[in-house]
């Protein structure tokens, strides 16, 4: 019915995000070597690419959208973060790793 209708298209689709995230990475560095001078401006690229594309879903979500690229150099990396929602509308995509071969 009508509110299955609604439901979808409000709904947070995980996979629809991953993708967006994963075409944002692929735009921005595609198979660029790691040089850590352009890593402020691929940070930068990749975010506001991320935000543009969400926000064109037209969903009514706030989002945040976080990067950080480092070198794969054996060097530890320790990240936390804490969120308060609502699981029937609200959701997270929490891409931890997306390994591009530079």
């Amino acid at each position: 019915g009508v509110f299955s209708f609604v439901f979808l298209q409000t709904a947070f689709v995980v996979d629809e995000v991953s993708s967006i995230v994963k075409e944002s990475l692929e735009a921005v560095i595609g198979r660029n070597p790691y040089e850590q001078k352009r890593v402020n401006q691929w940070v930068s690229s990749v975010v506001e690419q991320c935000l543009g594309q969400l926000s064109k879903l037209s969903k009514p979500f706030k989002y945040i959208v976080t990067c950080i690229i480092m070198q794969k150099n054996g060097a530890g990396l320790q990240s936390a973060s804490s969120c308060f929602w609502d699981n029937t509308t609200d959701g997270k995509n929490g891409l931890s790793s997306i390994p591009i071969e530079m």
